[in-house]
């Protein structure tokens, strides 16, 4: 009996290193543009990518937009162990606190020379958290001190 109790013991620890696959970021298409809507060539994309119940670190991914101001991010996935994601879980709450995060949780954002800007969704920096497996995002590269102003002009334009 006792060797039964050692043998459930060990297949359950086992369990517990097995990594599991899932979907951590979809393939995301950003196009990026100027005040007067042209396609802004050569502007860095950067992707930030973390699973706040899966992982310890937030990731980041950057492309250079096309002749056309676009990129294309490939979906991303992650293995990790069960103890791993309960590591993670348990180590969110504790140094998130009220403000802890859990899941994933993507979002893109562009800069060059004086410029930057996010993708936004009806008013607010988009942040991806599981679907569509497939996204698109348009982000308006503005002067770095106009970004707050124009932030602003959007959202109040989407909550009216």
């Amino acid at each position: 009996m006792k060797r039964v109790g050692i043998l459930v013991g060990i297949v359950l620890l086992a369990g517990l290193l097995v990594p599991i696959r899932s979907f951590e970021a979809p393939v995301w298409t950003v196009c990026v543009v100027d005040e007067t809507n042209k396609p802004a060539v050569g502007v860095t994309v950067r992707e930030s990518y973390r699973n706040y119940s899966a992982e310890f670190r937030d990731k980041e991914q950057d492309l250079i937009t096309d002749q056309h101001g676009c990129v294309v991010f490939p979906a991303k996935t992650l293995w990790a162990p069960l103890i791993q994601r309960g590591a993670a879980i348990i180590s969110s709450g504790l140094n998130g606190g009220v403000h802890a995060s859990f899941g994933r949780h993507v979002y893109v954002f562009a800069f060059a020379d004086g410029l930057e800007g996010n993708a936004n969704k009806n008013g607010f920096v988009e942040d991806w958290t599981g679907s569509p497996a497939v996204n698109q995002s348009k982000i308006i590269l503005l002067p770095t001190d106009l970004k707050k102003d124009a932030f602003e002009a959007d959202r109040k334009s989407h909550n009216e």
